[in-house]
């Protein structure tokens, strides 16, 4: 009986062991060399639209103007070229083990790509391989304030007499962004746009050991599937194409995620595009065309959810 009781506790020290060392390297991962974060964005990829036979078109641009917005649980950097989260920092979470530097889940570095991308595209789309949108903001720094619940900030494009307004809301102790597209037609003739979001994410492979093993890489809900892990491997072997009505896209990173969930009341197609040359993956979708008349304004909506796997919240 003795000699049992020994060997459970053993067991359960080696378990605790592995799970510490985990931790430590989770939480204070090998010193490399001190990069500093981009103030460009690198090549910003969107996807062909459903009338192009082009599978990725590239920017000519490459300069934006980054602002921030910060609720209380996050504080995001937006880069004004195209609108897209190029950082994330996670406030309640530690870089290291008792750090006071908050953990960085979204970055854009020399070494490390991990942004939040989205825009219009098709027949009258604003992010072609022309360019993408250069918007203009009233400011550089917008946070949400004591007693307020909410924090809506609106970037403005003008071009051919339409108004094109990507508006990104903020809540109070939410890790879940409002990312919609108001668009005012005053062109005299009708346009047509499709809404996108992908997350575009360096190749990497998973890594921990046998005990714990941690996943990176992508995964995705559909109609038909709940919950299905696509991992880079995956996308290099062949692109994901998914026609769904409801569902999301997402990039899981160790105890963190991020994902992309469309408008859950239209038809949807999820995709994945590999850039070996660049080395780097985008997992994303791309939504239905939306046809605006003359005079008429439409709102496109969307969200983003960078942050914890808080399963009550993101699913």
């Amino acid at each position: 009986m003795d000699s049992r009781r020994s060997l459970l506790v053993l067991a359960l020290l080696f378990i605790s062991f592995l799970v510490y060392q985990q931790w430590q390297l989770d939480k204070n991962p090998p010193v490399q060399q001190q990069t500093t974060e981009q103030t460009t964005t690198a090549s910003s990829d969107v996807p062909a639209s459903s009338s192009s036979s082009a599978e990725v078109v590239a920017d000519s641009q490459t300069k934006g103007h980054i602002i921030t917005l910060e609720n209380d649980v996050f504080r995001l950097k937006v880069d004004t070229l195209g609108g897209d989260v190029i950082s994330s920092e996670l406030l309640k979470y530690d870089a290291e083990l008792n750090s006071k530097e908050p953990f960085v889940l979204l970055k854009d570095t020399n070494e490390h790509v991990y942004i939040a991308q989205s825009g219009l595209i098709g027949k009258n789309g604003i992010d072609t391989k022309a360019g993408r949108a250069q918007y203009q903001v009233t400011g550089d720094n917008f946070k949400l304030a004591e007693g307020q619940n909410e924090l809506s900030v609106p970037l403005t494009f003008e071009k051919d007499g339409v108004t094109y307004r990507k508006i990104f809301v903020l809540k109070r102790d939410s890790y879940d962004v409002g990312v919609n597209f108001e668009i005012v037609n005053q062109s005299g003739s009708a346009i047509e746009v499709e809404p996108y979001g992908q997350l575009k994410h360096t190749l990497v492979e998973s890594s921990g050991n046998v005990a714990m093993p941690t996943y990176t890489g992508g995964a995705y809900s559909s109609s038909e599937t709940n919950y299905k892990k696509y991992s880079f491997s995956d996308m290099k072997d062949k692109n994901l194409s998914i026609d769904t009505k409801a569902g999301w896209v997402a990039v899981l990173q160790h105890y963190f995620v991020s994902a992309w969930i469309p408008n859950q009341d239209v038809n949807n197609q999820l995709y994945s595009i590999t850039d070996s040359k660049n080395n780097v993956a985008s997992i994303g979708y791309r939504g239905p065309v939306v046809s605006i008349p003359a005079g008429a304004t439409e709102t496109i909506t969307s969200s983003l959810w960078t942050g914890p796997k808080l399963q009550k919240q993101n699913g």
